[in-house]
């Protein structure tokens, strides 16, 4: 494998190397042999995130597939992290215009998925920026909705009852980490 194969295989799989592993264990073993230096996997980030975010909104309908997949290549702090980071947000500042129910997974997102709240948008902006408050602001801006039984579908009980969890551990997470950032 060369230098330029590495880099195609890498950003096939987001840098996942449990993805990668689990996939194309041969082929992620080789690329293991390579070695590769961490400032390079941190510039190959950079360039991953920035792609990602010229491809934001090609499909309305996947823009939180691909804010998750930002913030998780974000997480691993990328060269120039804090300018990629505040891109993110100036594309955030668009997203109250999105649908519920993605509005409602961005929330997730930046709540983080796990018990410790330490894979999301805000534990990565509270934590590794200076944007935390700004990040806020904007996410408040997404919250502000809620589902109408009368003019939503026929699941917007479940659906209103999921966005008040995202809404409350979206609140959770921020009071956790704007207080440790």
């Amino acid at each position: 494998m060369r230098i330029n194969e590495a880099k195609e295989f890498y950003f096939s799989y987001d840098g996942n190397g449990f993805w990668m592993e689990r996939e194309e264990p041969d082929k992620f073993k080789e690329y293991c042999s390579l070695a590769i230096a961490a400032i390079i996997q941190k510039q190959w980030d950079e360039e991953l995130v920035c792609e990602k975010l010229r491809h934001l909104w090609s499909q309305p309908d996947r823009v939180w597939r691909i804010h998750e997949s930002i913030i998780r290549i974000l997480l691993r702090k990328p060269n120039n992290s804090e300018c990629l980071g505040s891109k993110l947000l100036d594309e955030m500042e668009k997203m109250p215009m999105l649908d519920k129910q993605s509005k409602t997974l961005i929330i997730e997102n930046m709540a983080g998925q796990n018990a410790d709240m330490d894979n999301g948008g805000v534990y990565y902006f509270c934590n590794y920026t200076n944007l935390g408050n700004r990040m806020n602001e904007i996410t408040r801006k997404i919250m502000d909705f809620a589902y109408d039984q009368e003019t939503d579908t026929i699941d917007s009980v479940k659906l209103q009852d999921r966005l008040e969890r995202a809404k409350d551990r979206y609140r959770e997470s921020y009071q956790k980490w704007s207080q440790h950032g």
